[in-house]
């Protein structure tokens, strides 16, 4: 489920289920059904701050709730985004089995 309103805010709801042949940290298979929530505010016509959640339904996964604050720099040409999260791996299959932290 997605939101938008007057192009400044958007939120998107998502129910995501992943199974994994074998996890980073444990030699062991897992499937786990995980629930997102991810918000975006747009400061300026070039600079937006952005939010993500996601709570996994399953005590399987190794890793803590992933949780992310990031800032995106648009200049025109490029995007740059400074991204400050408790998850060490940005790609899928870490983000789900090896985050650490609160």
């Amino acid at each position: 489920m997605k939101v938008f309103f007057a192009g400044i805010f958007f939120l998107l709801f998502a129910t995501i289920l992943t199974a994994q042949e074998k996890t980073i940290t444990e030699n062991k298979d897992i499937s786990a059904f995980t629930a997102g929530l991810a918000g975006s505010v747009r400061l300026s016509s070039k600079v937006s701050a952005n939010l993500e959640y996601l709570h996994p339904f399953t005590d399987d996964l190794p890793g803590a709730n992933p949780f992310s604050l990031g800032v995106d720099i648009d200049t025109g040409g490029h995007l740059f985004q400074l991204i400050l999260s408790n998850s060490q791996q940005i790609f899928t299959q870490g983000l789900y089995t090896a985050t650490h932290g609160n």
